[in-house]
């Protein structure tokens, strides 16, 4: 895994959210500070979007050397800026122990006691490979997280918000008028009053898929340096239309599609209509422990028409390669499962 890398220069509103979280964490804020910030938090979909990525971006020990720390002698502040000193010294990448670090910055930052006029839950919930996890908010919505994925939910009176930090999640919301449900990624934020719909966040791309209701996107997309951020507004995906909110920019229109055989993998199962078969072995790597890899370049681009169940690997690796006639190993380790395309023998 590369170490990540952060823009040297922030925008201006991403400047602001990143100050914001190291604030937030000190000891010495007052009441006032806070409703500043929820101030400031309201004023639109950028400012809730700059700050859930400035979150994700804590969460994840990438964010500690661009951020201005404030006067206020904050512990937490102290031992992240610690443990960045001694990962970058150490060579490591980001993960691991400092992970582990960050969490227990965010979960003090969590436990701020804000203004009794609009009092705020938080809570991060995540799966590890192969996991997943249904989880009952308190208003009754409900998420489903998909393997190897991590949410954090902020509630208040008057406002609902889930950041997707990674992975993929299925959202049944419970309508509410007087608070709209939304979920934020980097690229944008999704709006819902009340609807089931999934959200999947790869390395590259955000994908909103939606199965039941409708579903309203502001695309955060990146303007030139020195113009104004530009928002795509008011695009609305209704029931079996899918969106890459990257896409927006692009004048892209929203993709019909058969959403219940997108988000199969709520039954643990995927389903594939004449995909390659290197998209298919990326999208089972994420679901196992083992590398899935092709040995045979020449393979990459067989279409695979099938209902893959998601059991034990093994399994799954075997019944894949049979409908394809390819061979299957396993390195010495165990650690890695090969596909070939079958010897002439077997062939015959």
């Amino acid at each position: 895994m590369k170490k990540q890398e952060i823009p040297s220069k922030y925008r201006k509103l991403d400047q602001q959210a990143l100050d914001w979280l190291v604030r937030l964490q000190s000891p010495e804020l007052d009441k006032a500070s806070e409703a500043e910030f929820f101030q400031w938090l309201a004023k639109s979909p950028g400012h809730q979007a700059a700050y859930i990525k400035a979150e994700s971006l804590w969460q994840r020990g990438a964010v500690m050397s661009q951020v201005r720390v404030p006067e206020a002698k904050a512990a937490p502040w102290r031992i992240l800026g610690i443990a960045r000193a001694w990962f970058d010294l150490t060579g490591l990448q980001q993960g691991g122990v400092f992970a582990s670090v960050c969490v227990a910055g965010m979960v003090l930052f969590a436990s701020v006691q804000y203004g009794s006029s609009n009092p705020m839950e938080f809570e991060s919930y995540q799966t590890a490979y192969g996991e997943q996890r249904e989880v009952t908010l308190s208003d009754g919505s409900i998420i489903l997280l998909n393997t190897d994925t991590s949410v954090s939910v902020s509630y208040s009176d008057d406002l609902r918000q889930i950041s997707l930090n990674r992975g993929e999640a299925f959202f049944d919301v419970e309508s509410d008028a007087e608070r709209p449900f939304d979920v934020l990624v980097p690229s944008g934020v999704i709006r819902v009053l009340g609807t089931q719909f999934g959200v999947r966040r790869s390395h590259e791309y955000t994908t909103v898929t939606v199965i039941k209701g409708r579903v309203g996107l502001d695309a955060q997309l990146d303007a030139p340096a020195g113009e104004k951020q530009v928002y795509q507004a008011d695009l609305t995906l209704q029931a079996n239309q899918r969106f890459v909110l990257e896409a927006a920019d692009e004048n892209a229109v929203p993709e019909t599609i058969d959403a219940s055989s997108i988000l199969a993998w709520r039954e643990k199962r995927l389903i594939y209509r004449g995909d390659s078969l290197s998209n298919v072995v990326v999208d089972l790597d994420r679901y196992f422990e083992e590398n899935i890899r092709l040995a045979d370049a020449s393979i990459a681009m067989m279409e695979v028409v099938a209902i893959i169940q998601l059991n034990d690997v093994d399994v799954t690796v075997a019944a894949l390669a049979a409908s394809l006639n390819l061979d299957v190993t396993r390195s010495l380790d165990g650690k890695t499962i090969s596909l070939s395309a079958a010897s002439e023998a077997e062939a015959e």
